[in-house]
């Protein structure tokens, strides 16, 4: 938005190298840089030059080519180094990196001093940069100075962590910091580990867990794209075994008990990784009297790391639940609500929840999805918070639309999906039908299976998601207008014609509109003519086949 153009410079040869592997560090460059991000792997830099206005340029050595990048701002992430000074001059034992050697109560050589956070050199191994693992081991030391006799050590900490990089989700999680430390996460050798990779290249997801060379323990693993699994999958690679359980099963789905309220979380599975609290935890305190989030916080430390468990997370319906199971009545909602208003707000804003539909699935109590009660309270608050155009008639809603439409593909350049869509959602038209919604045709049906999973069209499914917040933002139009819309707009802003467009489609009700392929004249290609034969409509050559299916749609040679 500003009009700069980026890039990121990382000496190692893939991008988050502790983190990922070369496979996921080349996954993650593939999504950053068509963000118009500039990456640079394996890079050395041997100069920031400056005059008098500032940072002018990099020099850097990049695939044995030196060069100098113009720049007009630098930010540097350099990690960070224990502040061991004090403890040089004082004469304490230091690391092997640096920072204080202490033991597993924090005590460094001398028993009057303790270390704690990244000058804290765990057994003179290695310091954690990380504020979890800082917590925990004060959380030790308050313990031991509290009570000498105490048997609680500190055993290290869980370097698991999720991540959202410009809008990719990204998460690794193990066992034990051996998983990082050893490198069991890049590890290529079967007699140290087994590795199972489950890779979906069209929705742009990556799974690699990474088991013990017999398969019988979950050592850790990569999420990339889809990172739902990765509570129950961190909560499993913490136990001696896999139980009953196999590698090909837990590569597609973990099983878990959830008690029937939704969530998909274990009681004992943890909830906030910030602050390794399990559900559990969160239902005692909520049974206790924390019947709010800020109750919740206090009680539990859930949602006072990095807050995503709150805001993105499962705590919400861990609380609407279980108040729900209590027979409590608060909130705006209640009992499917039972928040302050200001509370529902935050959420939906930031997880971009624009139906009461999508509220109530995402924050409602399991049994108590009472859409249309609630209704009335959150559908103003959500025409408030998003703007919503639900004012006027078709026709004002049609007229902004196009202004949006024209805004959003000048930003975004999606021009050829959107055309591919509206193509592809009316290539299903019989003239000889007369019959809504048998006659095919642009009405939507695009947007169910069978037909947006039939071979012709995919990817499609991602120019749908794009059109999903115009939908919404504008309900008197149809999805089959909206579709057709977004392909004359694109085509207008690539420099074709500006087309004279009709409203007034209907929508398909459900995939029972879907027309049957077969009747269509192709194989799996939802109308469209078949690439290659034998040929859906029995055409002995690929002429005859074309013309089978333009003419079904109205077309002749010309």
């Amino acid at each position: 938005d500003l009009g700069m153009h980026v890039h990121v410079l990382e000496v190692a040869p893939h991008l988050l190298p502790v983190q990922v592997d070369p496979a996921v560090g080349a996954l993650l460059q593939k999504k950053v840089e068509a963000l118009g991000v500039q990456v640079h792997t394996s890079v050395k830099i041997s100069e920031v030059t400056s005059g008098p206005e500032g940072v002018t340029g990099i020099k850097i050595t990049e695939g044995g080519e030196e060069k100098t990048l113009e720049i007009g701002l630098l930010c540097v992430s350099a990690g960070i180094r224990p502040r061991d000074e004090l403890a040089k001059a004082s004469g304490l034992e230091l690391g092997a990196r640096g920072g204080v050697k202490v033991d597993d109560r924090l005590c460094s050589a001398d028993e009057h001093v303790y270390a704690v956070g990244e000058v804290a050199s765990i057994g003179g191994e290695m310091c954690y940069g990380l504020e979890r693992p800082g917590l925990e081991q004060a959380k030790v030391l308050a313990e031991y100075l509290l009570d000498k006799a105490t048997t609680t050590r500190y055993a290290g900490s869980d370097l698991s962590s999720k991540l959202k990089l410009m809008g990719v989700p990204l998460a690794s999680f193990g066992g034990s910091a051996d998983f990082w430390f050893k490198r069991q996460y890049c590890s290529e050798d079967a007699a140290i580990v087994k590795n199972v990779i489950v890779e979906d290249a069209e929705k742009g997801h990556y799974k690699k867990l990474v088991f013990t060379p017999d398969g019988k323990k979950l050592l850790g693993g990569i999420l990339f794209g889809d990172i739902g699994q990765y509570g129950k999958l961190t909560a499993l690679s913490k136990k001696p075994d896999l139980g009953d359980l196999t590698p090909e099963l837990i590569s597609v789905a973990v099983p878990v008990d959830d008690g029937g309220d939704g969530t998909n979380v274990g009681e004992d599975d943890v909830v906030c990784s910030c602050r390794i609290v399990t559900k559990r935890t969160i239902k005692d305190a909520i049974k206790g009297g924390a019947i709010t989030f800020g109750d919740i916080r206090k009680c539990t430390k859930a949602g006072t790391g990095c807050g995503g468990c709150m805001a993105f997370g499962p705590v919400p319906r861990i609380l609407a639940n279980t108040l729900k199971e209590m027979g409590k009545e608060t909130g705006a909602c209640p009992p499917t609500l039972p928040f302050p208003m200001q509370d529902i707000e935050d959420l939906c804003r930031g997880r971009r929840l624009k139906t009461v539909e999508d509220v109530v699935s995402q924050l409602g109590a399991k049994e108590a999805q009472d859409v249309e009660k609630v209704r009335p309270v959150i559908e103003p608050m959500l025409g408030k918070l998003w703007n919503r155009k639900c004012d006027g008639d078709h026709i004002g809603q049609l007229k902004a639309l196009r202004e949006d439409l024209l805004e959003f593909v000048n930003k975004q350049n999606c021009n050829p999906i959107l055309v591919r869509l509206a193509w592809h959602d009316s290539g299903t038209y019989d003239k000889s039908r007369t019959e809504f919604p048998d006659m095919g045709g642009a009405n939507g049906s695009i947007r169910f299976d069978p037909e947006i999973g039939m071979g012709a069209n995919n990817g499609l499914n991602k120019a749908l998601q794009l059109l999903e917040p115009f939908k919404v933002e504008y309900p008197m139009v149809s999805w089959a207008d909206l579709i057709q819309m977004a392909s004359a707009v694109s085509i207008e802003h690539a420099g074709g014609p500006k087309i004279p467009m009709r409203y007034g489609r209907k929508d398909a009700s459900g995939p029972e509109a879907c027309p049957d392929q077969k009747s269509r004249g192709t194989g799996a290609n939802a109308g469209l003519p078949d690439g290659a034969p034998p040929y859906g409509c029995g055409a002995p050559d690929a002429p005859t086949h074309l013309r089978n299916i333009f003419y079904r749609m109205g077309f002749n040679d010309q």
